[in-house]
């Protein structure tokens, strides 16, 4: 009995022992194997960090290789974010060596890993990257959304000069891609920073955008209101040049809503604030602006004449504002842009019927058009020249210039033709480079996908290699749970719950991989489906492109058919026009001639009719010569006597000595009036005797001034005399000049009203002298100056004190002036008095000429 007990001892203690060695070999397993897994942990966060500095030294390829090196064993659930990581520099590295389609393949497997453990931070630089990317393929708009993603899940402990540069290329993109509203929204958050940093001119910067972009959405009203905050910070910051450029912007946006007259207002504080910055801190920096500016008020005055009544005032301020810009053009050596200007001053003569300055700026700015190819211009001033020659009939040369515009419009047409099948040519190679990136896009997933399924299969074969070796080990229990069934039956069966509560935890962890590993091959067929629709419709707008094209090709059949037919008729128009040329041409000889016959009667009967008017003309001043000379003699005494009696006045009462006083002056009109009759007969006879001499102007004046002493004594004028010249000699008669002279200045004092002014001047004028004499009178209307020198002329306005005239001073003036080679005029408006010239040749030296002259 105690041998057997001591049997069944024995064979309990080694059931025990080997027992325990099973449980101890089974539990350092996996703890050998989480040591191998920490060792691979470290050996790739090492290699990871060996390839960041790599890269931070440009040396990709070593980069590369740590990288490569690193993701090597790492394949287990755990060290999916230091695969992720090493992705990211694999890509990165890529890019830097321009290989960008293995950079694609690598961001994407990256943006994989990333999405699978939910690292916002990884996300958030993979969607960068990607966006930093498309954008180096120049694929904007992939690029736009990547940096979209990487903005919405930014981490909320991100600095804020990185959130800002990501801002930044969002808006930029957003605007090339002509995506306003999006950039709008991000420009509106970028300004909210800058305020916050109180960067207040990148803050104006960025106001400058949302205004730019508000104009092109075409909603001035916003655009507007954007550029007066813009305006009122350039105020508050006394900045000259930025506030000039906000005014000028400003008159553009109002032009664009309609509002012209707002517009000119703007345009005119802008050009008011550059001369004044050009008058204090010199000239002005930005010439091309201000021509632009000049250019477009006054087109905005040509738009607004041909819209309002009063068109001529705004067609001339028109001309202004143009006439200022080409003075610029030409400073600024911008000569193409002269070739518009002459065409918008030209377009404006031909509204104002000013047809030879429309003609001289309209040849000037073809020739400046054909020198720098402006083929806008040249068709504009075709059409335009065109039109002019109909107006004024000179139709050979308006056919001329519509066939030349004929000819360009051609050219044009053809040019866009081409410009359409090269924007087509364009636009299918970026569709192209579109779908091979997609297309690589597609490839690097169906890669991805490949390698997950083989993953997954690699997982499947360890996991059941683990299986059977836990069946193994469960057999390996059931016989020692046999073997000790009699002596530790419940620690056995405890210990084979635990085990199968681990197995089953495992099994846990394995489907859950494997379910995991199935929704992204889901997630990768559903991405593939997506590429293979969008590539059929890219297919599809491609036919679509290509019959544009064919359409565009028979449509430039159809016109070059048109123009042939349109040339034949050309050719039958101009010879039924040179028909009815030669018919009208044969027409107006027979009625020319019929007239000539007409004419040539009626210019015998005007030859009789002139004859006798002479012969008549001719007794006429032989009567009025007798008369004349008849009523001298008696006249001469009568003044002899009133002398006389003058002389005797203080034996006459008051009344006496006036009525006196008036026979003289009646005797003394009388004489002049025989004397200024004389003069016109002598005149009209050719009988002047002219002696040329050198004259003192200043010394005849002042005579024919003492002589009208007593009546500006009367009137009570006052009589101002200005020698403006050093040499006051002039080449004349001084007898007949005297009368000039005396004739002026009487009708001024005549027209003068009491208690006034005369000026008389005496001005030098490229080797002539001029003497003026200016009054203060009614002045002379445009009717009267029609008829100013006259003979017998009666004029509208009256002498001021009831004085008389017989209409003949002025005749004789322009006579005696023209006798002596020099020249007389009048300038006056109605109202503002009269000013008399008198222009003589100015003389130096002593000269007499002796001649009888016969003036016409």
């Amino acid at each position: 009995m105690n041998t057997l007990t001591n049997k069944w001892g024995k064979a309990l203690w080694v059931c025990i022992i080997l027992h325990f060695v099973t449980l101890t070999l089974y539990a350092q397993e996996p703890a050998s194997a989480a040591q191998d897994s920490l060792m691979t942990s470290a050996k790739a966060t090492e290699l990871l960090h060996m390839a960041e500095e790599a890269f931070r030294q440009a040396d990709y390829d070593r980069a590369l290789q740590y990288s490569e090196q690193a993701r090597k064993g790492i394949h287990q659930f755990s060290f999916q974010k230091l695969r992720a990581k090493s992705f990211l520099i694999t890509a990165r590295a890529y890019q830097q060596k321009k290989l960008l389609g293995s950079a694609l393949k690598f961001y994407l497997r990256s943006l994989k890993e990333a999405e699978l453990l939910k690292d916002s931070l990884s996300l958030y630089q993979t969607y960068n990257e990607l966006g930093n990317l498309y954008q180096e393929w120049d694929l904007l708009k992939k690029a736009l959304d990547y940096h979209v993603l990487a903005y919405q899940i930014r981490p909320e402990t991100q600095e804020q000069p990185q959130t800002i540069a990501l801002l930044q290329t969002i808006s930029y993109l957003c605007r090339k891609v002509n995506i306003y509203e999006s950039a709008i929204h991000y420009d509106l958050i970028l300004h909210d920073l800058y305020s916050n940093q109180q960067q207040w001119q990148k803050a104006q910067q960025v106001l400058t955008r949302i205004r730019d972009a508000y104009a092109k959405l075409e909603d001035y009203p916003t655009a507007i209101g954007y550029n007066h905050q813009i305006l009122e910070i350039n105020m508050q910051q006394s900045d000259t040049l930025q506030l000039t450029n906000s005014l000028l912007d400003l008159a553009y946006l109002y032009k664009d809503n309609g509002e012209l007259e707002k517009s000119i207002t703007y345009f005119s504080q802008y050009f008011a604030f550059v001369t004044r910055y050009e008058n204090t801190q010199g000239p002005y920096p930005y010439l091309n602006k201000l021509i632009d500016g000049l250019v477009s008020v006054g087109i905005l005055h040509k738009d607004l004449g041909e819209k309002n009544k009063r068109k001529t005032d705004y067609f001339i301020r028109a001309l202004s504002f143009l006439g200022m810009a080409s003075k610029h053009c030409e400073k600024g050596q911008r000569k193409k842009e002269l070739a518009e200007i002459y065409y918008y001053i030209s377009s404006i003569y031909y509204k104002l019927k000013n047809y030879q300055s429309a003609e001289i700026y309209g040849n000037n700015a073809l020739h400046i058009a054909k020198k720098y190819g402006d083929q806008d211009i040249l068709s504009l001033g075709y059409i335009h020249m065109a039109e002019m020659y109909q107006d004024k009939f000179e139709f050979k040369k308006a056919l001329d210039y519509y066939t030349l515009h004929s000819q360009l419009k051609d050219s044009l047409l053809n040019k866009e033709l081409e410009e359409k099948r090269e924007a087509l040519r364009r636009e299918t190679t970026t569709n192209q480079k579109q779908f091979i990136s997609n297309k690589r896009e597609q490839m690097i997933l169906d890669e991805e996908m490949k390698g997950l399924i083989l993953k997954k299969l690699q997982l499947e074969s360890e996991s059941y290699e683990k299986e059977l070796a836990i069946l193994q080990r469960e057999k390996t229990l059931q016989q020692y749970a046999l073997q000790n069934e009699q002596l530790q039956k419940e620690k056995a069966q405890q210990q084979l719950t635990l085990a199968q509560q681990a197995l089953e935890a495992e099994k846990r962890e394995r489907e859950l991989y494997s379910l995991q590993k199935n929704k992204q091959l889901q997630d990768l067929a559903l991405k593939q489906i997506q590429l293979e629709k969008q590539e059929r419709l890219r297919t599809i707008e491609l036919l679509k492109k290509e019959k544009e094209i064919r359409e565009l090709e028979f449509t430039k059949n159809q016109l070059e058919l048109n123009r042939a037919r349109t040339q034949r008729y050309a050719f039958i128009g101009i010879i039924l026009f040179i028909t009815i040329i030669l018919i009208l041409a044969l027409y107006n000889y027979n009625l020319s001639k019929k007239a000539n016959i007409k004419l040539a009667k009626q210019k015998r009967v005007i030859e009789k009719k002139h004859h006798e008017l002479v012969e008549l003309n001719q007794e006429k001043n032989h009567l009025i010569s007798i008369l004349a000379h008849d009523l001298r003699n008696p006249l001469a005494i009568s003044i002899s006597l009133l002398n006389f009696l003058h002389h005797q006045s203080k034996n006459f009462s008051l009344e006496q000595i006036k009525s006196i006083h008036l026979i003289q002056r009646s005797l003394s009109r009388m004489n002049e009036m025989i004397a200024k009759i004389l003069d016109v007969r002598a005149i009209e006879s050719q009988k002047l005797n002219i002696t040329l001499s050198k004259t003192d102007l200043t010394s005849l004046i002042q005579q024919v001034c003492k002589q009208f002493a007593e009546a500006l004594e009367e009137k009570k004028i006052r009589l101002y005399c200005q020698w403006e010249v050093q040499e006051t000699y002039a080449l004349a008669d001084e007898h007949y000049l005297y009368q000039v002279f005396e004739n002026l200045l009487s009708n001024a004092i005549k027209f003068s009203q009491p208690e006034s002014a005369i000026e008389v001047r005496l001005k030098e004028n490229t080797g002539k002298l001029r003497a003026e004499f200016c009054d203060h009178g009614p002045g002379i209307n445009e009717k009267d100056m029609a008829k100013l020198f006259g003979k017998f002329q009666k004029l509208s306005a009256k002498p001021t004190s009831g004085e008389q005239s017989i209409g003949l001073g002025l005749s004789i003036v322009k006579k005696y002036t023209e006798a002596m080679h020099g020249r007389v005029w009048c300038e006056s408006e109605e109202g503002q008095g009269a000013t008399f010239i008198v222009e003589l040749d100015q003389c130096a030296e002593p000269l007499v000429m002796n001649s009888d002259q016969k003036t016409a």
